[in-house]
């Protein structure tokens, strides 16, 4: 296991120090304002609406929040939603390099997937409608983005369901941000590291009351291979891939040769990664029609063991989402916003599975998922002091029961619809055979259709109310939500906060809320392998009560929180997707600095940057036992308090912005991730062995030649060997594990991170 590298730590950290030092007590000229930034003031000013559901500041907003800003995105070079999760504070994140890319558990709450924050895209739900999974990765054009406003704690009020962790909101760049007639827009193309590649476009334009906005992207990689990586998982081997022990028919073939899946033959580690997004709305005045689309095809990485599963893949997720909104005001006093939408998804794929000398199978995996939603906002202002608002949301859905398989277990697979269900070779199910065998046939594609007594139809209502106080030093707001779904549950859920303003400098937030999230759809609908189906599922809920204090000085903005959040009913992702009697208790406390100062290199724009620092206390009332009864049998969730896993106590991290001219700018971040114990499904744990610490530096130098701007990142700059905790169940162990009688799961226990990694960017404005 990799340990924490003392002298990248203290390197880093004597570059920061001496380089703010520095800049204490010079000044600077003015400049290029695209490479200063945004100053402190303006940025506790900025003008949101995810917090209230109404405009108002950062500073005035009933939340804690980080705003990434076009400038923030531009400087740290940020061309993908992992590496802005692992800058945040509040997130310990990961890249997963599998079907599922984004590992980031918000607040202390380690999940099986990112699947309990709520993603908008221009304040619309984007997580994926039958598993909640956040489904932003590399998709978005960042170079079209406006800003990023992350939320932290339950918005439920406003949002209803899944609003539970927290909110990511991004805001795309539009013609309503310049008022001059005509058109704006950009083109960037970039190249790096295992192949990767991708280019992204967008253009605005504006002709009096009409405005038209595109943008899109389009990614390509090879994807690493297993040296590309800094540590080695012992269960995860390229002897394993290419055992024919295993994977007989697989790596034979009908024809003596092995079956190719995405241009790459079964028993090589395979795993290119292909996403794109469009992203497209017309306007005219207060009406606005929009349609976005995204894809990804990914592969498995090394989610599961090589011995059980082979990394090929593909799956693949499509969603498309098309809709209007009407923003109105009467006058003065009162707004109306009314939201229609439909949104389509699909997740689909092949998957391979192995026992060896037992069976070999081939699968495909198809489901459907759609959503059509209707939400209507209003809010009035008395007077000055103060403002209602207030609104209702229907939502249906329409969501398989099951995915539509073809190729596995007969038990597990509610149909396929190309052919009847048939026994297959070994009586199991077409599509599942001998290792050994010479004689096979593969399993029919997916009919891509599911018949209705497959769907379960959904519908979610709810209402909300809300009263914002603001007078003098106080700002006071106390709203509720009430909301209804046809399977799950009915629910209400209070928020009341109350900011004080001391003076222009110091603020002080006292908050507390509800919220609820409904169970992911397929955990409760769907059985296959070890998983069964429970539709007896209710909602998880929490409390949280949070105290925040924000300074501002002349060159720095200070923030201390602390918050105690109360969760019940959390859903075990397996055997059985059911409550039990999970609670969790999560204590945290954090710091939150930013800082400007004028530049020691003449010419050369505001010096800025970032501290961050963490600390969660995660625990959880059951844990899990690999101690067996009497009868052979593993204890599995024991009642009991123990650390919940996953959730490093202590994070710290760092970025320093330099501009190196009027053009030129250099940008530095640290990520320090604290020693951190394995989740309590993770047989690892039984053997103490813990997540070692770990430091990583990422850079990015930007040279503006207007129109040009051309970009070098390099990420893990010293090379930092370390691992991240395993997905799901991590529950596959090692040799250790095996040793003493753990069975190995189906899922790896650790996650090898990538090595040294670079990419090379051009970006053109007109």
């Amino acid at each position: 296991m990799p340990t924490l590298s003392v002298r990248t730590l203290s390197l880093t950290s004597g570059i920061y120090l001496s380089l703010i030092g520095v800049a204490f007590g010079a000044d600077t000229e003015e400049s290029n304002p695209y490479l200063a930034g945004i100053s402190l003031e303006n940025l506790l000013n900025i003008t949101i609406t995810s917090a209230s559901g109404t405009e108002e500041t950062v500073a005035n907003a009933p939340a804690s929040l980080v705003i990434i800003t076009a400038e923030d995105i531009y400087k740290r070079g940020y061309a993908n939603f992992n590496d802005i999760f692992a800058d945040l504070p509040g997130f310990d994140a990961y890249a997963g390099n599998g079907d599922r890319p984004n590992k980031a558990f918000q607040r202390g709450y380690r999940q099986p997937y990112a699947s309990r924050t709520l993603i908008l895209l221009n304040g619309r739900v984007q997580n994926e409608i039958w598993g909640h999974y956040l489904n932003i990765e590399r998709q978005i054009p960042m170079s079209r983005v406006s800003r990023i406003e992350v939320l932290y704690g339950p918005v439920g009020v406003i949002y209803g369901p899944n609003a539970f962790l927290g909110v990511v909101n991004i805001i795309t760049k539009t013609g309503s941000d310049h008022m001059e007639n005509g058109i704006k827009g950009s083109i960037q193309t970039s190249y790096g590291s295992y192949k990767t590649r991708d280019i992204e476009w967008g253009f605005t334009a504006k002709q009096g009351d009409f405005i038209f906005d595109i943008a899109g992207k389009l990614f390509d990689s090879d994807g690493p291979d297993l040296d590309d990586f800094s540590s080695q998982y012992d269960f995860y081997n390229a002897t394993d891939l290419a055992n024919t022990n295993i994977w007989g028919p697989l790596l034979t073939g009908n024809n003596g040769g092995p079956f190719i899946a995405r241009g790459a033959p079964y028993g090589q580690y395979n795993d290119p990664d292909d996403q794109n997004g469009l992203f497209a709305s017309i306007s005219y005045k207060n009406l606005r029609i929009f349609y976005n689309e995204t894809e990804v095809n990914m592969s498995y990485g090394m989610e599961y063991l090589s011995r059980y599963v082979q990394p090929h893949g593909p799956w693949y997720y499509h969603t498309d989402q098309w809709g209007m909104e009407i923003d109105h005001s009467f006058d003065s006093s009162l707004r109306i916003k009314a939201l229609y939408t439909e949104r389509d998804s699909v997740s689909a794929g092949n998957y391979t599975e192995a026992a060896e000398n037992s069976y070999t199978s081939l699968s495909l995996w198809h489901s459907p998922s759609s959503s059509e939603l209707f939400q209507l906002d209003g809010e009035y202002r008395l007077n000055d002091t103060w403002l209602f608002t207030g609104g209702i949301k229907y939502e249906s859905k329409s969501l398989p029961r099951g995915f539509e398989v073809c190729g596995y277990f007969n038990a597990f697979s509610p149909f396929c619809g190309t052919q009847e269900q048939q026994p297959g070779e070994l009586g199991f199910g077409a599509g599942i055979f001998s290792p050994d065998t010479d004689n096979f046939v593969l399993p029919p594609g997916v009919s891509r259709r599911h018949p209705d007594e497959l769907l379960a139809d959904t519908t979610d209502e709810g209402v909300y109310a809300q009263a914002i106080y603001d007078k003098d030093n106080w700002r006071i707001s106390a709203g509720i939500r009430y909301d209804n779904n046809n399977i799950y549950a009915s629910t209400t859920n209070p928020r009341i906060s109350a900011i004080y303003r001391f003076d222009a400098q110091n603020t002080l937030k006292l908050l507390y809320g509800e919220a609820f999230q409904e169970p992911q759809p397929n955990l409760v609908f769907v059985t296959f392998s070890a998983r069964a189906a429970s539709e007896n599922v209710g909602p998880e809920t929490l409390k949280n009560v949070e105290a925040i204090y924000i300074h501002q000085g002349k060159h720095w903005s200070h923030e201390l929180s602390a918050y105690l959040t109360k969760f019940e009913g959390v859903i075990q992702e397996e055997p059985i997707p059911e409550n039990l009697s999970d609670k969790r208790e999560v204590l945290a406390a954090e710091y939150r600095g930013r800082f400007f100062y004028d530049n020691f290199i003449k010419g050369a724009d505001e010096i800025s940057g970032y501290v961050y620092y963490t600390y969660t206390d995660a625990q959880s009332d059951i844990y899990y036992s690999y101690e067996k009864d009497s009868n052979g049998n593993v204890l599995g969730w024991q009642n009991g308090e123990a650390d919940t896993g996953d959730i490093a106590p202590h994070k710290f991290k760092a970025g320093l912005d330099l501009p190196l001219t009027d053009t030129l700018s250099w940008n530095l971040r640290l990520i320090y991730h604290g020693e951190t114990r394995l989740y309590g499904r993770n047989p690892l744990r039984t053997l103490e062995q813990k997540l070692d610490a770990y430091t990583l530096v990422n850079t990015n130098i930007n040279w503006q030649l207007d129109p040009f701007t051309f970009s070098l990142k390099i990420n893990n700059l010293f090379n930092e060997s370390y691992f991240a905790p395993g997905d799901q169940g991590a529950n596959g162990g090692n040799l250790e594990t095996q040793a003493i009688g753990i069975a190995a799961g189906f899922y790896s226990s650790l996650l090898p991170q990538l090595e040294r990694n670079y990419s090379l960017s051009m970006k053109i404005d007109f």
